[in-house]
Formats: structure tokens, C-alpha cells, sequence
């Protein structure tokens, strides 16, 4: 025989380390008994439990530490938005001073401003009350 796969014999059983696929030990003949079964079940659950929990710690960690980042990144972006509308409106103001003057210009400004914030404040309440009748209860 040249030991290929087709020279041996086809009821030959593959090699193995020498332990049976039971996980006994050779020449014990027992069998795990049910309350084995149940504790190695308990203790793999354990093992899964732990596991799980270093998995969880680890997310934690590497959230918290990009968390900061994050804030940082999105309060500058936040104060830059801010000055941009306070440059637009201060350029509105100028822009229109020298067919308004500035206090006309000013006046305008104002009002096209307190416009929006209006219409954006009832937008808001409209959506409140919506909100608010979602989770109202009805007695009969």
C-alpha cells in the first residue's frame, strides 16, 4: 500500500489522539451522569455569562472614550453655527442700512427673525399637543 486514500482499506477508521470522542478517559466506562450534564451545563453558562459581560465592559470603554471626542467635535461645530448666524444677521442688518438706515434695517431684521421663531414656536406646540394626545387615556 502507498498510504493514499485510495490504497486503504475502506473500513479502516481514521487515526485519532487515542481519546474516545466522548471526552471519557480511557478505560473508564461510566457514562456522565444527569447531574454531570447539569453542572458542566451550569458551569459552560457561567463561561458564556462572563464572556458576555468582558464583552459588554469592552463596548463600554470604547464608547465612553470616543463619547468625549464626539461632545467636544459637536459642541465647536454647535458655537460655529452660531456665529454664522449672527454674522448673517448682522450682514443683513448691514446690507440693508443704506436703503432703510439703521434703524429701519435693524427693525426689519428684528421682525423677519421674531417671524420665524413664531412660526417655529407653533410649529413646536402643534407637535406637543399631537404628542400629547398619543398618550392620553380615555375613561369610559
Amino acid at each position: 500500500m502507498d498510504g493514499s486514500p485510495r490504497a486503504m482499506a475502506p473500513d479502516t477508521p481514521p487515526q485519532t489522539s487515542g481519546e474516545p470522542a466522548s471526552g471519557l478517559v480511557p478505560g473508564d466506562e461510566r457514562q456522565p451522569s444527569l447531574i454531570d450534564e447539569v453542572g458542566a451545563l451550569i458551569e459552560d453558562g457561567k463561561t458564556y455569562a462572563e464572556a458576555e459581560l468582558a464583552f459588554q465592559k469592552t463596548r463600554l470603554f470604547y464608547v465612553l472614550a470616543h463619547a468625549r471626542s464626539i461632545a467636544v467635535l459637536g459642541g465647536l461645530a454647535a458655537v460655529l453655527v452660531v456665529l454664522a448666524v449672527v454674522a448673517a444677521v448682522v450682514g443683513a442688518i448691514i446690507g440693508l442700512i443704506p436703503g432703510l438706515g439703521p434703524w429701519g434695517a435693524a427693525g426689519v431684521v428684528i421682525a423677519v427673525l421674531l417671524a420665524l421663531a413664531a412660526v417655529l414656536g407653533l410649529s413646536a406646540r402643534a407637535k406637543l399637543k399631537g404628542l400629547s394626545r398619543a398618550f392620553e387615556t380615555t375613561d369610559e
